[in-house]
């Protein structure tokens, strides 16, 4: 376990380095931090509603998020442990707003890929998701995300996303073009 222990440590160096290249003015894909907590929060209606994450903790480039348990989250009664798909969601969640944290003002983004091992099943309890941008180019922004049970000792899934990021307004040019007929 020393090749998983010297990547974490990389991909922490790497996030620390992404926060000491910012101001000490800190903003989150160029907004106040308030907002944009709310935003990862409560924006979209499906997590929003849905899940209810708490954002634990947040820097530029890492990203700290917690899910409530809920007895709706249950996939297999008969284990019983959380459904894959809501860890899924979460990881691809968390991850996108951990490499939103490194957008400038008027830059969104979208998922382009996402992996996922699942390690063991997620017990009925709160769940914890750590994410950490890993590298990052003008295009694409690559994201791990660790999922560990309520008291972070031991690892559930791990995810590694990938993200396109885009200026507002240029949505347009990410659309596959029209068929010709």
């Amino acid at each position: 376990s020393s090749a998983l222990s010297g990547l974490v440590s990389r991909n922490i160096k790497f996030a620390l380095n992404l926060t000491r290249n910012v101001t000490n003015s800190v903003s989150f894909g160029g907004m106040e931090k308030e907002a944009f907590y709310e935003l990862a929060e409560q924006a979209s209606p499906f997590i929003g509603k849905v899940f209810k994450p708490k954002i634990l903790e947040a820097t530029v480039g890492t990203m700290k998020m917690k899910l409530l348990f809920n007895s709706s989250f249950i996939g297999n009664p008969a284990v019983p442990c959380l459904h894959g798909g809501v860890i899924a969601s979460l990881i691809d969640h968390t991850g996108g707003f951990c490499a939103w944290t490194t957008l400038p003002s008027g830059y969104r983004l979208h998922t382009v890929d996402l992996r996922i091992d699942y390690l063991r099943p997620a017990p009925c309890d709160d769940i914890i998701f750590d994410a950490a941008v890993i590298h990052k180019n003008r295009r694409l922004i690559r994201v791990d995300i660790v999922c560990w049970n309520y008291n972070s000792t031991n690892q559930l899934a791990v995810g590694r996303a990938l993200f396109q990021t885009y200026k507002v307004g240029d949505i347009r040019k990410l659309e596959s073009p029209q068929s010709v007929e």
